[in-house]
């Protein structure tokens, strides 16, 4: 009997220590679940600063763009407003040398025909940027002469050709000359004289880029883009010559250049 109670009393002693492990070990599990959900919580708090930390970069560069783009207008501004100050200057100190400016009627003439009807010989006529829709007949020696970027001083033909010339020594330079609408004429079209047409930019829809022609006809075009005619680049006819030099001549429906 008496071993027996030293069994049970063994036993209970073993029991007991059984029940003090599991509650150490249930108050570690407490608290490595209290542990787990502080850094849990940390974890949210981390990825909610994260979430309004992008939102405030995205919101930076949004206003960032937009004041780039403020910036951007504002250059654009204020390098228009130096360009017409310049060409306001241009033309202010041209009209003191009897040099002819067109503008669109700013401070110069409306059209580039208003100027040639005043023009005398050996008069030049400065034609700043702008789109002139008008067909010119070039009959003085007269020199015309874009003011700026080729492309955007554009003079377009339509019922005429864009230019007519029979003057003996004018000179055209730094234009765009584009034949459009419907019809037959060419977009540039002499029968007569020796003028020079240098650094233009020239386009026929119509017909030819360029025609010459008649026996007294001898101008002279060099450096110049001649192109997309609805025929010939240059068409060359009736015993007329000339001097070609350097002419970038391509896209043309028929030839380049044709003489007959």
């Amino acid at each position: 009997m008496t071993q027996q109670k030293k069994a049970l009393q063994k036993e209970k002693k073993k029991a007991e220590r059984e029940r003090i492990r599991a509650e150490i070990a249930e108050k570690a599990l407490q608290k490595e679940k209290k542990r787990t959900e502080r850094e849990r919580m940390k974890v949210e708090l981390i990825e909610k600063t994260l979430q309004k930390t992008r939102k405030a970069f995205q919101k930076e560069k949004k206003r960032a763009e937009r004041e780039r783009m403020r910036a951007e207008i504002a250059e654009k501004a204020l390098q228009e407003e130096k360009i017409l100050r310049k060409s306001i200057d241009v033309v202010s100190i041209e009209k003191s040398k009897g040099v002819l400016i067109v503008d669109g009627g700013k401070t110069g003439f409306k059209t580039i025909n208003e100027a040639l009807e005043t023009a005398l010989a050996q008069t030049t006529i400065r034609v700043m940027p702008g789109i002139y829709r008008e067909s010119l007949e070039i009959n003085k020696d007269v020199t015309l002469i874009g003011v700026g970027k080729c492309e955007q001083i554009v003079i377009i033909g339509s019922e005429k050709s864009a230019i007519s010339s029979t003057a003996e020594q004018a000179h055209l330079q730094n234009l765009t000359l584009k034949q459009e609408g419907s019809g037959n004429n060419p977009c540039v079209d002499i029968s007569s004289g020796g003028i020079h047409i240098e650094e233009c930019d020239i386009s026929g829809k119509q017909d030819d880029c360029v025609t010459v022609h008649g026996a007294k006809s001898v101008p002279v075009l060099k450096n110049n883009r001649i192109h997309d005619a609805k025929k010939s680049g240059i068409y060359i006819y009736d015993n007329a010559k000339g001097t070609f030099e350097q002419n970038e001549i391509f896209n043309n429906k028929l030839n380049g250049i044709a003489v007959k």
